[in-house]
């Protein structure tokens, strides 16, 4: 992954406050299309002509601060309910009590998951 620069960590701290503007969204798609994403670059891209509602933005972020390692601001934007991603973030801290805990709960009562996030989940528990 490439290195991001002060301008592009600037514009993630600005997005998880809450902002919306549409030169951050840019600089974030730049980035992942730099780092061969082209997904998440086109997603991005596209967000920056019309941002995606909250929690999905909140989502995308937690995915991006967690890639660059900073674990605490991804569960920041993470903490408002359990969810998938929120287990594969306790597994990449290696916290595996809590990460068991939240299993057990969302196991009893299932979200919808996605096959990146089961395959993620599966990564990080073999680990």
């Amino acid at each position: 992954m490439k290195a991001p620069s002060p301008q592009l960590l600037a514009a993630l701290q600005q997005l998880s406050a809450g902002s919306d503007e549409p030169a951050h969204f840019e600089l974030v798609a730049r980035w992942r299309f730099a780092c061969g994403d082209a997904e998440a670059g086109a997603t991005w891209q596209f967000w920056s002509l019309s941002p995606p509602p909250t929690d999905q933005l909140r989502q995308a972020l937690a995915t991006v601060w967690s890639a660059l390692g900073d674990f605490e601001q991804a569960e920041e934007l993470l903490s408002d309910a359990s969810s998938w991603q929120q287990l594969a973030l306790l597994l990449k801290q290696t916290r595996y009590d809590a990460a068991e805990q939240l299993q057990h709960r969302l196991l009893a009562d299932p979200s919808p998951v996605t096959i990146s996030e089961i395959l993620a989940i599966a990564a990080d528990w073999q680990q």
